[in-house]
């Protein structure tokens, strides 16, 4: 068992690999990307988490930038899948 860092608590943290679709849109552009077997680790203990979080397996097949001023957070993806 892996422990993930849940809000500064250390919870016993299982995996599961599973496909993803991330979706962008901002009309009329939508953009949608398919990352098959991208694994994740879900805190064992229900509601440990208030919030989904993505994490850098994913996130490091982007380049990733953020905009304050535009309330904007963007995707593009560093290289093919």
């Amino acid at each position: 068992m892996i422990l993930l860092n849940v809000a500064g608590m250390l919870q016993e943290a299982p995996g599961a690999v599973r496909d993803v679709a991330l979706v962008d849109a901002q009309f009329p552009e939508v953009t949608c990307w398919e990352v098959a077997g991208i694994e994740f680790r879900v805190p064992a203990v229900e509601g440990a988490l208030d919030f989904s979080v993505l994490g850098w397996d994913l996130l490091s097949l982007f380049d990733v930038s953020v905009s304050h001023r535009n309330g904007r957070i963007e995707l593009r993806l560093a290289h093919e899948i």
